[in-house]
């Protein structure tokens, strides 16, 4: 029975050890679910999931536990658990569910032992997530079709009432209409301006002139080119994200990705923390997981733990251990 309830959890693991009438010693696994304060405003009194638990076992120390040191002690069937809300009930128990005798095959007690507990959450019945092939959607025939006329408008005198100039002297012309539908950064930005105001212009800064057109020209026709390089592929990236044009970002996360090596995974991986994008995330701890011998002792991965935040480098902990 837990007497108090922490709210800035909705889930808690606990360990005991217990003795068995067969006389045999386990590590009972207990799964407790706390209501959040999301399920208390709408009334929720139980929670769903299906869960796994895995149990592994370390002789390593802590610093040094790599895939290879670890041994698979115990796990459970993918199940399906209706939590309870309620301190007095403990929805999901497993009192058998290792052994002590596997922890400690020779019986020395004494010796310490590395033990990690995993558990697997699974949003739905049939969940096979895997990174969607962004290009072939929208290589797509029915996807292009609703740009087809829209390209004789880019940066065109007579439909454009707004104007971006650049440093370098170049300038291009938009339709604010247009803009802010299909970006709702455009959007916010022109309910500020006076609506009064024809001809607007607006000098650009903190991105290349050649960025700025291929993000416009997707706008209005759905297409970029084809052979972009790394380094145009991040700054379309960061920009679509910043001008909240989500087709574009998801598109070139997806170029990105063909990219990842020793050179550049740490980048893509801080960007997709920092912008909260699972392809790019994903795609480099796979990277990492994969090649973890040959980044462990490059001044990259130092760097990287120095400005990397405590939650990321558990991710970067667990994709070490398991992959991803």
């Amino acid at each position: 029975m837990l007497n108090n309830q922490e709210e800035n959890y909705a889930w808690r693991i606990s360990l005991y050890p217990r003795f068995s009438y067969s006389r045999r010693e386990y590590i009972s696994v207990y799964l407790i679910a706390f209501q959040t304060n999301q399920e208390k405003l709408n009334g929720l009194k139980n929670r769903q999931t299906r869960i796994k638990f895995e149990i592994y076992l370390s002789d390593n120390n802590i610093e040094s536990i790599t895939r290879e040191s670890l041994k698979l002690l115990s796990q459970s069937e993918i199940e399906s658990h209706t939590f309870l809300f309620d301190k007095n009930i403990i929805s999901l128990d497993y009192y058998e569910f290792c052994e002590v005798s596997n922890i400690f095959p020779n019986g020395n007690t004494s010796k310490s032992a590395n033990l990690i507990i995993r558990l697997h959450f699974y949003k739905n019945e049939n969940s096979t997530e895997s990174i969607p092939n962004y290009d072939n959607n929208y290589n797509s025939q029915d996807y292009f079709k609703q740009f087809e006329e829209f390209e004789h408008y880019f940066n065109n005198d007579i439909f454009s009432d707004i104007t971006f100039k650049f440093s370098c002297g170049s300038e291009i012309k938009a339709s604010k209409m247009f803009l802010a539908f299909k970006s709702l950064h455009f959007k916010k930005l022109f309910e500020q301006i006076d609506k009064d105001s024809n001809a607007l212009i607006f000098h650009i800064e903190g991105v290349s002139y050649n960025c700025f057109h291929k993000l416009l020209y997707f706008v209005y026709t759905g297409r970029i080119d084809n052979n972009l390089s790394y380094n145009e592929l991040i700054e379309l990236y960061k920009e679509s994200n910043w001008r909240e044009i989500n087709d574009l970002k998801e598109i070139t996360s997806c170029r990105i990705i063909k990219f990842i090596n020793e050179s550049t995974w740490d980048e893509i991986l801080l960007l997709g923390w920092k912008s909260n994008n699972n392809v790019l995330k994903n795609s480099a701890m796979k990277f990492l997981s994969d090649n973890w011998t040959k980044v462990k002792d490059t001044d990259k991965m130092r760097n990287f733990e120095n400005v990397a935040n405590i939650e990321w480098l558990e991710e970067l902990f667990i994709a070490k251990l398991f992959g991803v």
